[in-house]
This record gives C-alpha cells, sequence and structure tokens, in this order.
C-alpha cells in the first residue's frame, strides 16, 4: 500500500530509507525471509496474481467541474496536499516529476511479472490484487463525497488496462475504503473493505459487505441493533463480528463464492452513474456548510487585522 512507502518517518523497524524504491526493496526482502509470495502463485487450480500499481491524477475522469470542494477552497483555504506527496520520495527521474503524474504510476505498472501467463491453462480460475483501484467506477462520484479530491489520489488506468488484458475471475482491490462486489465487462472486482477504526464507529454501512446469500434489506437488518437511537440517520455504535472475518472469495473445493452485496455498488447497479447531476447529497452539502462558515470566519479575521 501508499503508506508503506512513505519514508518522512522512521519506519517500524527502525531503519530510515533513503528513498520509497528502496524501502520497498527492504520490504520485499523481509518478505523472503519470512517466506511471504510476492510473485504469481498457482493454488490448486487458482492463480494468485498480485499487481504493483500506483496513483496518478489522471484517474480522475470528472475532471474539476464536479469537484465542489475545491470551488469552495478557492475563496481562501489552500487545499490540503495528498500526504502521499510529501512522504514518499522517489529517486532519479521519477522524483523530478510533477505530484500526480503518471510517471511513476507507469513505472510500478512495468514491475508487473508476466511470465505466469505462458503457464496458464483454461480451466485455472485467476485472482488478481492491487491496493489501488483499477477502475474509476469502482468508487463514488465526486458529489457524493465529503472529499472529492479522493480520485486524484485512488487508482490507475495502468493497473485498469493490465486487468482488463489478464481478464481474471476476480480481482480484489482496496485503498478507498469503500466496500464494493461489482461486475464490469464481464469481469468481477471485490473490496472487502476494513477502514479505519473511526471509520468503522461513522459509516458502517459504506465499508460493510453482506454475509453470503444475503441481500441489502437483510444486511441493513442485521446492522439495525448496533444502531444508536437518536435518529433515522444513527451511526453504529459497536461493530458486529461477522462483517470483519476475513471475506472468501475462492474455494478449493467449490471455486469462486457468489457475489455479495454492498451499499454503495449495489447503489450504482441499480441507478447508475449521473455524471450530469450537480445536487450534492445532505453529507456533502452539510461539509459544504462548514467550509463555507469556515471560510467567512476567516475572511473577516484577515479583514479585521487589515483595518
Amino acid at each position: 500500500g501508499n503508506h508503506d512507502l512513505w519514508v518522512q518517518d522512521r519506519g517500524s523497524d527502525g531503519e530510515i530509507h533513503d528513498d520509497s524504491l528502496s524501502k520497498m526493496a527492504r520490504l520485499e526482502e523481509i518478505c523472503r525471509q519470512e517466506g511471504v509470495k510476492t510473485e504469481p502463485t498457482l493454488v490448486e487450480d487458482a492463480w494468485i496474481v498480485p499487481l504493483h500499481a500506483w496513483h496518478h491524477k489522471s484517474f480522475d475522469v470528472e475532471g474539476p467541474d464536479t469537484d465542489w470542494e475545491g470551488k469552495l477552497w478557492s475563496n481562501g483555504w489552500k487545499r490540503p496536499t495528498p500526504r502521499d506527496y510529501s512522504a514518499c520520495v522517489w529517486p532519479g527521474a521519477l522524483g523530478k516529476l510533477p505530484d500526480g503524474d503518471e510517471g511513476v504510476a507507469r513505472y510500478f505498472d512495468e514491475l508487473n511479472d508476466e511470465t505466469w501467463e505462458r503457464n496458464r491453462q483454461p480451466h485455472q480460475h485467476v485472482i488478481t490484487f492491487s491496493h489501488f483501484v483499477p477502475d474509476p467506477r469502482l468508487n463514488p462520484e465526486k458529489r457524493m463525497l465529503t472529499h472529492p479530491s479522493l480520485l486524484e489520489v485512488v487508482g490507475s488506468d495502468f493497473l485498469g488496462r493490465r486487468v482488463k488484458r489478464i481478464r481474471p475471475n476476480v480481482h480484489v482491490f482496496g485503498h478507498s475504503h469503500f466496500g464494493w462486489d461489482m461486475v464490469l465487462e464481464g469481469i468481477r472486482y471485490v473490496q472487502p473493505a476494513l477502514g479505519y477504526p473511526r471509520e468503522r464507529s461513522l459509516r458502517l454501512r459504506s465499508l460493510a459487505i453482506s454475509p453470503s446469500g444475503t441481500d441489502q434489506a437483510r444486511l441493513r437488518s442485521a446492522l439495525l441493533p448496533h444502531m444508536a437511537p437518536r435518529s433515522k440517520y444513527a451511526l453504529p455504535t459497536k461493530v458486529p463480528q461477522p462483517a470483519w472475518l476475513p471475506m472468501p472469495v475462492y474455494d478449493l473445493e467449490n471455486g469462486l463464492l457468489e457475489p455479495r452485496v454492498a451499499l454503495w455498488s449495489n447503489y450504482y447497479e441499480k441507478i447508475g452513474r449521473q455524471p450530469h447531476v450537480r445536487e450534492l447529497p445532505p453529507w456533502t452539502q452539510a461539509r459544504a456548510q462548514r467550509i463555507e462558515k469556515w471560510v467567512k470566519q476567516r475572511q473577516l479575521r484577515k479583514l479585521s487585522q487589515t483595518t
């Protein structure tokens, strides 16, 4: 993941690394020492294929028109810089590229091992996985996000093209912290998001993936006993244990397991994406009002200091 390549602070192993790529090499060395496989591996009749990737700004296909937060910030509040831009250090020519340039994403994509594909047989299942998001359609639209700039640091078109070329039975991804299970162009994409503890307490419904064989209504009813009674928008006060057990996607006896239901992927399967809609939902409206209030207060303070 991206946090693994931060070098601004001393690593958990006590080491200080010169750059993010040297740290990645050290992490891979530790994996080899501990017997952790980091290369494509055939397990029975299933290939497990990790894919290198990195994010780039042009992954955001919606562009600035739907960046409601950026428009508010332009009135006097500088948007915070994503931590990856300051905490990651790239050597050589990569370090001279602008933040969010496609060059770093291209570099990571070229690290991927393709030799396993020569041994791939038609009857074998393939499960690919990555930290980053391979397709913008696997993330909520920007008007739905309290931080719409997320789309600039969440995914890779290089990764997306690679996944589509490999055509796995399922691709498992992460990074965006949204539960997801959706089929696009015949490929199943799954994110069994865990998120941070605070996220699990504030927005469990957007993280959880339903247990096998249940629909969204049953998922919601399973969560209701854990909801605070303050309002219909109340948030979970406890985490139901089954929601945080490891989510299986493949079984050696039964093969690929049936799809699950997640809040956002279920929403887009039913409603579809609506790029022409500009109206903000209640949760982003609330954040927009807080930002507007903050900007006005800051402008008033500046005005009083000049007079």
